[in-house]
């Protein structure tokens, strides 16, 4: 395995361990695939809440992601909406996909993440990047929290997010 690879995977690993600290229900891709089949890969994390699933799928690459990620990652969402039945007591009433890079989104990839948007549906989609790991941590727990998700210690105490 490369240093990039690595990084890849340390990448991962910070958004789940930050993701535990919820106390919601939390796959990661194998699970993920396990419960909703193999056409949603392309989705690493997935947060069940009471009423809302959190798709995040992230990315440490030299490239920027292109209009193909961009899309695999869309279609994992929608399959995963069609088929998170298998998981037991989940009503969805919106999903929000959030994925996350080291490089900014290409022109293509962008206008696909915007026109997503403008659809009429309970799919909300965002997007983060950054060079820097710990800000990228920093700018996700913002967001998850805005959404009403809070991150928790081990003594069960509230992780105040000040802006």
């Amino acid at each position: 395995m490369n240093n990039k690879q690595k990084l890849g995977y340390l990448l991962e690993e910070k958004i789940h361990k930050k993701l535990l600290t919820t106390k919601y229900v939390l796959l990661n891709e194998k699970e993920i695939v396990r419960h909703c089949g193999h056409l949603c890969y392309g989705v690493d994390h997935l947060l069940i809440t009471h009423n809302e699933i959190i798709c995040i799928q992230d990315k440490w690459r030299d490239s920027k992601p292109s209009l193909p990620d961009v899309n695999h990652f869309i279609k994992g969402i929608e399959n995963i909406i069609k088929n998170i039945k298998n998981i037991k007591h989940i009503v969805i009433k919106r999903c929000i996909g959030i994925y996350i890079s080291k490089e900014p989104f290409g022109k293509y990839a962008k206008e696909a993440i915007d026109n997503e948007n403008k659809k009429l549906n309970n799919i909300k989609y965002f997007t983060i990047d950054s060079i820097c790991m710990d800000l990228i941590i920093v700018i996700f727990s913002r967001l998850i929290h805005g959404f009403g998700i809070y991150f928790y210690e081990n003594d069960g105490d509230v992780i105040m997010q000040y802006n």
